[in-house]
């Protein structure tokens, strides 16, 4: 068990990343200096909106055309929860820096169809969608965006500075599936409209 375990984590330290833009590259290839493992968040959520309605009505309206992202909104029918008006806390598995743009990366241990053949694009987003892990990679998303903003000031770009998530589903990048990783990179209009209905702007 312990050889699958290395073989794992092997395969998926030299998984190729495409940034947007330039050539691939490895998470073997970052040093420590620029990995953040287990990065804490907490932020008010005093000036969020009521309920996650208002979240809902933002991705339908930025994601609306979009197949890619159909099945996940089709879920949000309904999404009418309360917003906790506290504080928001959680950890980002990964980030990390690579030639000037910041990445959220997410370490995933599902078992899909429990299939190579599960590990497909079309199987991955189906996954993302059951999980609600589209929502998840979005609250981490703001949260990076936000970060950025506030500590690097004027010199923050979106363009320049923020490279997207990635969903590594470990049991697809060991088993050679075809399309193991999600990645995706929220636009910095859906970030800002986000940020505003979690409380994040004022």
């Amino acid at each position: 068990r312990a050889a699958l375990v290395a073989d794992m984590i092997t395969a998926t330290l030299d998984y190729p990343i495409q940034p947007p833009e330039g050539n691939a590259f490895t998470l073997r290839e970052i040093p420590w200096a620029d990995r953040f493992s287990e990065w804490e968040f907490d932020f008010s959520s005093s000036a969020a909106a009521d309920t996650t309605a208002s979240i809902a009505m933002i991705l339908r309206e930025e994601w609306g055309g979009d197949a890619s992202k159909t099945a996940f909104l089709e879920m949000l029918d309904g999404w009418n929860r309360p917003i906790p008006k506290g504080y928001l806390k959680g950890y980002l598995d990964l980030v990390f820096r690579k030639d000037g743009y910041y990445y959220v990366v997410d370490w995933k241990s599902n078992r899909l169809n429990g299939q190579v053949s599960g590990f497909t694009a079309e199987g991955v987003r189906a996954e993302m969608a059951k999980e609600w892990y589209f929502f998840q990679y979005l609250l981490y998303s703001v949260v990076l965006h936000r970060f950025l903003k506030e500590t690097m000031g004027a010199g923050y770009s979106w363009n320049r500075n923020f490279g997207g998530v990635r969903y590594c589903f470990l049991r697809g990048i060991a088993s050679g599936g075809t399309a193991p990783v999600f990645e995706d990179r929220p636009g910095e209009a859906l970030l800002d409209r986000l940020s505003a209905a979690l409380g994040l702007e004022g």
